[in-house]
């Protein structure tokens, strides 16, 4: 029987490589289709999954460019001009949704 065991657990060796260091967060190396910018890589952004709206599914910001890309029915939308009081008003907003309509479709599209 413990031979067996000896067995699988080398098995299980092979199939299962061990842990090594951590590595980068992937999101930061994520690529993405932005309307009106193409493919564009996730790095220099923090994101953060939005579980509460039923409009908006993500939310990444680039503090440095004040870029906001928000996924929005599964396709990433850019948002220019949005400073970090604009975006934690936004995170914070009862309906992520009316804030993005009210505040930030108009002004603050990337055109």
């Amino acid at each position: 029987m413990s031979a067996l065991i000896a067995m699988w657990m080398m098995w299980l060796a092979v199939l299962v490589p061990p842990a090594g260091p951590p590595t980068a967060d992937p999101s930061r190396a994520e690529l993405v289709l932005v309307e009106g910018l193409g493919p564009t890589r996730l790095e220099g952004f923090d994101c953060t999954t939005i579980a509460r709206s039923t409009t908006v599914g993500r939310l990444c910001h680039d503090s440095e460019r004040q870029l906001a890309l928000a996924e929005i029915g599964g396709r990433f939308r850019p948002f220019c001009d949005v400073d970090r009081a604009l975006l934690e008003a936004w995170l914070a907003a009862p309906s992520m949704g009316r804030f993005l309509a009210e505040r930030l479709a108009t002004g603050h599209r990337c055109d």
